[in-house]
């Protein structure tokens, strides 16, 4: 049956017939075909648009047409990316298109905040933590980041906006689960990685769009990480609006001097980065106290989406004493994150 619905959607692609390519392509040979968007050169395998994820997820979900081999009377066989972790995470280039706008658009990034217990603050949520938008409904965060330190559970994410206390100026949603990861330890702090999903899908915008994951193989830019948040600031007060520094991954054994019996650095599932001193003072760049949980990111050189998020703010010393912090890496977590946020596409395989 789900071969059938597939080749019924397909036919409504009015736009498919120009994308046919010549028929010296044939089934499972290397295929290559150009975007017509940016014209870069995607390369594949050719398959039966059945049996490739990225082809059903683009007609059944993406509702525009795949890039085929050819088609005629009997088979339908597309250009399927070799890449297939780039078309499972939503960064696949025809699916969501970016553009090299500066990163502090806030496109991807997201507030996380809890309901207000302080009756000293008018306020009716208190904006605890940082997060990233990596589907139409999860957000990527840290472990430590789904409570604050009394306790309290996130239960809000706003995004689209670049001053946290305009909530009308951004989209407002209510995270309805709070899913650590498996092995997360909050003692230990390891594996301090989480995922919430939203109550509603979000409509992507020039304002709001997916921040990419990393994938094995990928090739990016050797320039320092960003860390974009709304933590506490060098004045000792949090920041209203979104502000973004740059930090440099230092060795690990910088951050091996904060080992301690059952914390141990890893650098496998962990980076140790620093920023720059600030100018005229003693100070140093560094992220904060509000800012658990926000993307690190760095350029990709070979996927249209601008930022790729290479880890999220985990812990550190005292901020801005010119010490390294610890950040949670990424990729390691990359296929929890698919099967979690897109555990349709398993069925497919």
């Amino acid at each position: 049956m789900m071969r059938y619905t597939i080749l019924v959607l397909f036919c409504v692609c009015a736009s498919v017939s120009a994308q046919i390519r010549d028929y010296y392509y044939k089934l499972d040979s290397p295929c290559s075909v150009e975007s017509e968007i940016d014209n870069t050169t995607i390369v594949g395998i050719c398959k039966e648009l059945v049996y490739c994820q990225m082809a059903v997820k683009l007609i059944t979900v993406n509702r525009i047409p795949p890039y085929l081999c050819y088609r005629d009377n009997k088979d339908t066989v597309a250009c399927c990316p070799t890449k297939d972790s780039l078309f499972k995470t939503g960064a696949f280039r025809q699916i969501f298109k970016s553009t090299t706008d500066n990163f502090i658009r806030n496109k991807d990034i997201a507030v996380l905040g809890t309901d207000n217990s302080d009756e000293t603050i008018e306020r009716d949520i208190v904006w605890n933590a940082g997060g990233a938008l990596v589907s139409d409904k999860f957000i990527l965060t840290a472990g430590h980041a789904l409570q604050n330190t009394d306790g309290d559970l996130i239960r809000y994410a706003l995004m689209g906006t670049l001053n946290k206390t305009d909530i009308r100026s951004g989209m407002l949603y209510t995270i309805v689960r709070l899913i650590p990861h498996n092995d997360y330890d909050p003692q230990k702090q390891i594996n301090d990685i989480a995922l919430v999903e939203l109550d509603r899908r979000v409509q992507f915008s020039e304002f709001i769009r997916p921040l990419c994951l990393p994938t094995p193989g990928m090739n990016l830019s050797v320039s320092p990480l960003t860390v974009a948040g709304w933590g506490v600031t060098e004045e000792k007060v949090t920041a209203e609006t979104l502000l973004k520094i740059q930090v440099t991954e230092q060795s690990p054994s910088a951050c091996h001097k904060y080992d301690k019996s059952g914390r141990i650095f890893n650098k496998a599932t962990m980076i140790c980065a620093k920023g720059a001193q600030l100018k005229n003072r003693v100070d140093y760049k560094d992220t904060c106290q509000g800012d658990s949980g926000s993307p690190v990111t760095m350029r990709s050189r070979e996927v249209s989406c601008t930022y790729v998020a290479i880890g999220v703010v985990s812990h550190g010393p005292e901020c801005g004493s010119g010490a390294p912090a610890v950040y949670t890496r990424v990729q390691p977590f990359v296929d929890w994150i698919i099967d979690t946020v897109w555990p349709e596409l398993a069925s497919l395989s």
